[in-house]
């Protein structure tokens, strides 16, 4: 995902002012920052249930709630420079959460990538690493 991307959802003097805003450009890009995290964030629900596409992509039918949540986001990393006096942008990133969270229980289908990533989940194995306890009348001291 591009700034490109994002001039979807934002008008060009928005994204200039995001940039603007930040300290004197010690913030970096805010912009592709957003994205990247919101990208990997995504990723993250697509994990959950369905195999992931080549690293940093997502799935075509899931663009426009990422580039919703990336809005948020990045006004948020700007100090709140953006135009939603109804709160439509708000809502659209509500919305888009939801359907991370549907893609998340796979109540939300998304296509399976023509070449799948070898990125670890990071996933644990499920094991037991506690202690057996045993019980009975002669451990129980005091009662």
């Amino acid at each position: 995902m591009t700034e490109t991307d994002l001039l979807s959802r934002l008008s060009g003097p928005e994204v200039e002012a995001f940039k603007n805003a930040v300290l004197d450009g010690r913030e970096g890009d805010v912009i592709a920052s957003a994205l990247t995290q919101t990208v990997d964030m995504a990723r993250g629900y697509i994990a959950a249930s369905f195999t992931l596409g080549a690293s940093g992509t997502i799935p075509q039918k899931l663009k426009g709630a990422v580039l919703d949540i990336a809005v948020i986001d990045a006004m948020k990393r700007a100090g709140g420079v953006i135009i939603d006096p109804g709160g439509e942008r708000k809502a659209a990133k509500d919305d888009a959460i939801r359907l991370l969270e549907k893609v998340a229980s796979g109540d939300f289908v998304v296509e399976e990538p023509a070449v799948a990533d070898t990125e670890e989940s990071g996933q644990a194995e499920p094991g037991y690493a506690g202690r057996d306890f045993e019980w009975g009348k002669e451990f129980e001291d005091g009662l």
